[in-house]
Parts: structure tokens; sequence; C-alpha cells
């Protein structure tokens, strides 16, 4: 691949994407040019409409409007008019159903519909301070969308022949620039090929002349007595790295295995031992089952229940309630853990698993809400878990 191709391909993306900003800039300003006059447009039309209006009507409220509205309707994106008096009411309108569907009293920041098709104003119609009424106005957006379209496709032929302008200058100058060395390409071809008496022509002074220099001392330095010399030592040197390299990668990749080895035996103990331990949950769950299954009264439930709790929880600590429908409390009824020693019955709405009706874990204080169950005078707090 050759430097001017090099060239090219490195300016030509360049020109896209400047090509590309500059269309998508102008746009953009083109744009929010045509929106700015068009709300400019209609608040005047609305001020000269409510001054005229104001002029004409009597002194405390609204006179003819149907010469304003003929004025208004000159216009040819005036989509609705509607005029209302000083009480709300409508005095004066111009396609009301287009403008009831716009729902043209709620008028938003951006001054535009819900379907982004018509921009809607309000000017208020006052004299001497004195309101008379409100306008409406709502102007379409076909001639701004008509409009926008032709400077779209101006502004696209714009850009093209800018990035056409500058493919050529990319190429000319990538020509004027690789002509040199080109010649200097060849020059070195030949040689290549054995002629050591070949030198490259320099024809100027700044960076390429000094590559044509320095080429020229190089091809004087390859004549002299060390030639052999130097191209085995360059040789053998290559050959060390070259073998030092592949002696490294093959070091990193058995380091790499028998890390995966490691790791491999690691995650199969982890394995074993999560199932052992599921296993002995799993026996310790049946011969609850088995005991419980020879209780004659709630009484040896409960003390199977706390024996049990001890050996399947055996590092929390925590109670059993049982729920009376008779009082609606809740009643201790197991209670397993040394720290565990003041304990009451409790209501349903003291505990927001109950309220909620799943399971309500509070990790830390600030995680959620508390049950009030769970507080105490000595502000302790110690993670929970409450299982309806």
């Amino acid at each position: 691949m050759t430097i001017r191709i090099k060239f090219l391909l490195i300016g030509i993306p360049l020109l896209v994407a400047a090509s590309l900003v500059l269309y998508l800039g102008a746009l953009y300003f083109q744009k929010w040019g045509a929106l700015r006059a068009l709300k400019a447009e209609i608040q005047m039309m609305g001020e000269l409409a409510a001054s005229n209006l104001a002029y004409d009507s009597p002194a405390d409220k609204l006179g003819e409007t149907r010469e304003a509205l003929q004025i208004l309707r000159e216009n040819l994106d005036l989509a609705y008019v509607i005029i209302l008096d000083k009480s709300g009411n409508i005095v004066g309108q111009y396609r009301k159903a287009l403008a009831d569907q716009m729902n043209y009293r709620s008028i938003d920041e951006s001054g535009f519909s819900e379907d982004k098709t018509i921009l809607k104003g309000k000017t208020v119609i006052q004299r001497q301070d004195q309101k008379l009424g409100e306008l409406y106005l709502g102007l379409t957006l076909d001639s701004l969308k008509q409009g926008r379209g032709a400077v779209r496709q101006n502004l696209l032929i714009v850009a093209l022949v800018g990035f056409l302008i500058g493919t050529l200058a990319i190429f000319f100058v990538g020509t004027l620039i690789t002509k040199p060395l080109r010649r200097m390409t060849r020059t070195a071809r030949e040689i290549a090929d054995g002629d050591l008496d070949k030198r490259a022509n320099v024809a100027a002074d700044d960076e390429v002349g000094q590559l044509a220099r320095s080429f020229n001392m190089m091809i004087d330095h390859l004549q002299g007595s060390y030639k052999q010399m130097e191209n085995t030592k360059q040789s053998l040197e290559k050959r060390v790295k070259e073998r030092t390299k592949e002696l490294q990668s093959e070091i990193g990749d058995r380091r790499k295995a028998e890390q995966a080895l490691q790791d491999a035996n690691m995650k199969l103990q982890m394995s074993v031992e999560q199932l052992e331990q599921r296993n002995a949950e799993l026996k310790l769950l049946n011969e609850l089952y088995d005991s419980l299954q020879t209780c004659n009264s709630e009484r040896e439930i409960f003390a199977v229940c706390a024996q049990f709790a001890k050996r399947i929880f055996p590092e929390f600590e925590g109670i059993f309630f049982v729920y009376r429908a008779g009082r609606k409390v809740l009643e201790p009824a197991v209670v397993w853990g040394e720290s565990i020693t003041d304990f009451d019955i409790i209501e349903p709405e003291d505990c927001w698993a109950i309220r909620q009706g799943k399971p309500y874990i509070v990790e830390k204080r600030i995680d959620g809400l508390i049950c009030p169950h769970m507080e105490n005078d000595d502000n302790l707090f110690q993670p929970y878990l409450c299982v309806p």
C-alpha cells in the first residue's frame, strides 16, 4: 500500500466526518433559527391582533372580532384562532374543533402540540392594564418543513462538493509529497539488487532531502569492512530474541495451565463441601420430620423444634412465634440462642414480614424500616430475618 493511498484512507474518513458535522450542524442551526422566527411571528401576530381588539373594544369588554379574525386568516400557516372575553367565554373563533383537539389552553414550555405539528401561542388582550380577554393562536409547521427540505438539499450539495474538493486536494498533496519518496524507493530497490554505487537524489533541503542524505550515509556505511560482521551479529541477536520470546511464551502457558488446574481443584473442593453441607441439612430435616410425626402434643412439637433449630441453624439465634387467633397476638413458642433472654408476645402489626406477607430482612439499620419487636432501649442493632 502506497503512502498516497494511506493519505486517502486517512483523509477521506476525516473529510466525511467533517462534512457530516457541518451538514448536521447547519441543519440544526437552520431548524433552531426557523423555530425561533416562527415563535417570534406567532408572538407578533398575537400582540398585533390583541392591540387591534383592545383598541376597537368598549371600555370594559371586547368588541367585534370579525375584522381581527379576517386579518389573522390571511396568514397561510394559521391553524386555529380562539378569542375569549375576560369571563372565559368564546367571542370569536376559527377552526375551534382543531383547537380543542390540540388542547389550545394547555401550552407547555416548548409551545408545541403533543404531535409536534402545531406551534401554540397565547396573548392577553388588555388596555391600560385592564384585562379584556385572551387570544389563542396556532400555526402549522408546513412551510417550515418545506423550507427545511430545500435547505437540506442545498446543504447536501454543498457538503458533497466540499467532499470532492477535499478528496482532490488530499490526492494532490499526497502526490506532491510522495513523488521524491517514490524516487528513493526505486533507488533502494536497485541497491537491494546489488548495485551499491547508486545513491538517492537530494533535490531539496526539507525533511525528504534530509532523509535522502541519511539514506546515502547508510549505504556508505554498509560498504565498510564491518558489513559481514554486523550482519552476522544482527542475525544472532534476532535468533536469540526470538528463542527467548518462545521460551517466555511456553513458561507463561505452563503457568496458566497450572493456575487453571488449581482453580478447578478449588472449585471442585468447594462443590464437594457444599454438597456435604446440603446432605447434612437434608438429613437433619428428615430427622425433624420423623420426630414431628411422633409428637402427640403441641408442647412436644415445640420441644422438637427447639432441639433441631440449634442443629439446623448453629450460627444463628431465633424465636418461633405461634399466632393465637383468639387473642390476635403472636406468642413465643420456641427459642434458641444464648443471648436471647428478653422476649414477650407481639402483635401482628409489629412485624413488617406479616404486614407485607413475605420474608423481610434487614442487614443494616439504613437498609429499611426496623420491626418494632426488634427495637431495644440500648440502640444496639443486629441484622435479622422475619419469615411469616
